[in-house]
């Protein structure tokens, strides 16, 4: 299911897409090919010795999102910020129907859906993309 609104919650592990319209609620969910496995960067080499998620990961939640025209990205810390610039960079168009970017630790599938329809119940007609990170 693709619909006009989608909730992405992701970190570096997983990723789940909420599609919604007024009755109903779809959620694709997407595993990094990574896991749960441990990355070390190896020592004297070069670049700042964190390993990013592989590009392979966020191509398969941009293609979860589908055709949606008003987004909101959720998650903990880093990985959502990631996500947006590679967004910015790989598919622009998407990355302006971003509407909202906020912070939020694992919940419940139940929890997350409950957030997407306050969170879209709030907005009100776009002018114009706006990134508000909280």
């Amino acid at each position: 299911m693709s619909s006009h609104h989608a909730l992405i919650w992701l970190d570096h592990r997983s990723a789940y897409v909420i599609h919604l319209d007024r009755e109903t609620e779809s959620i694709t969910s997407v595993v990094s090919h990574h896991g749960k496995e441990h990355l070390h960067h190896k020592a004297d080499a070069v670049g700042d010795g964190n390993i990013k998620p592989h590009a392979d990961y966020f191509r398969d939640v941009l293609a979860a999102i589908g055709d949606s025209t008003e987004i909101i990205l959720t998650g903990p810390a880093d990985a959502k910020t990631e996500f947006l610039k590679f967004t910015e960079q790989h598919q622009p168009a998407l990355a302006k129907c971003i509407v909202k970017v906020k912070t939020l630790d694992r919940i419940t599938t139940g929890e997350l859906i409950d957030h997407a329809r306050h969170f879209f119940s709030m907005l009100k007609p776009r002018l114009g993309p706006h990134h508000q990170a909280q």
